[in-house]
């Protein structure tokens, strides 16, 4: 009925070119309600992040509680930030935290790298594999964290930055993430590599990975966010003050400074600010990935 409709109007100029303003005009009105429904969306999310800078930039605190409260940030000072860094080792913490994360990104992009190379080749029982891997994605980390604790006490790993590394050196998520995007390079570029007497690592390193890059970004965002905002862990195993991380320090700083909300917020986005900072440098590959995954799906 289409094609019919499209010879008759084809045969009226006029009425195809009415048709064809009508239909621009239903796109482009759809386009802008997308779009200003995106505006509101992201106004929304972004609402909470804005009041956390309200309020932590504000000094003296009691100027925020205005009549009626201002939303604008007229006075802003840098003075919370100041007091929160030399209320406590800030410095410490997040120097501790830098390392633990360094080498929890790190460890999962070797060892979930050379899991997922495993894994995107074909071999006997591979989907039974695949299945016991999945399926340890639906177990608890409150379930085994006593004996993982038993087992890092029993290597002498109290106290110590691999020690708190050690449980976020590996992801499943991680792993089918890299899995999926090995599968993806040709095989003619695996073999070729081949031909020429490239080792599996190079063919790893040297092949893969060029051509992962998404896949690589994405490992490196969920792997520093996983461990920068570990609590349950850390706790555990840091008993030393000059162990402490970040989130640590910011629920110890918290009960200290309860009622003081300008503090502890300014503290709250002292450790978010390197988690966006990160976002905002690897939200193109992050973003690409997250593409190609729905293709895919």
């Amino acid at each position: 009925m289409s094609g019919i409709n499209e010879f008759v109007s084809a045969r009226d100029p006029r009425r195809l070119v009415r048709h064809a303003t009508l239909r621009s005009r239903a796109t482009l009105l759809r386009k802008g309600g997308l779009f200003v429904l995106a505006l509101v969306a992201a106004a929304l999310f972004a609402f909470p992040f804005y009041w956390l800078l309200r309020v932590a930039a504000v000094w003296p605190s009691e100027s925020l509680y205005g009549s009626p409260p201002s939303l604008i940030i007229d006075d802003l000072s840098l003075y919370n930030f100041v007091r929160v860094y030399y209320a406590i080792p800030f410095a410490q913490y997040a120097i501790n935290s830098v390392i633990v994360s360094a080498m929890a990104v790190a460890s999962q992009l070797i060892f979930c790298s050379l899991a997922a190379y495993g894994l995107s080749m074909d071999f006997y029982g591979k989907k039974y594999v695949m299945g016991f891997i999945v399926a340890a994605m639906m177990v608890p980390f409150q379930t085994i964290f006593l004996t993982d604790y038993l087992i890092t006490r029993r290597l002498g790993l109290i106290n110590t930055y691999p020690g708190l590394a050690i449980v976020v050196a590996v992801s499943v998520v991680n792993i089918l993430v890299l899995k999926s995007a090995f599968e993806a390079v040709p095989d003619s570029m695996v073999d070729a590599a081949r031909l020429d007497g490239a080792s599996e690592l190079y063919i790893l390193f040297g092949v893969y990975w060029p051509l992962s890059k998404a896949a690589l970004s994405t490992t490196v965002i969920l792997a520093f966010v996983f461990s920068w905002n570990s609590y349950l862990w850390p706790l555990l195993i840091a008993t030393q003050d000059s162990y402490v991380t970040l989130p640590l320090g910011l629920a110890t700083f918290q009960s200290q400074m309860s009622g003081n909300f300008a503090l502890q917020y300014a503290f709250t986005i002292m450790v978010l600010l390197p988690l966006l900072i990160l976002f905002l440098l690897l939200q193109k590959y992050f973003i690409r990935s997250a593409v190609m995954s729905s293709i895919k799906t």
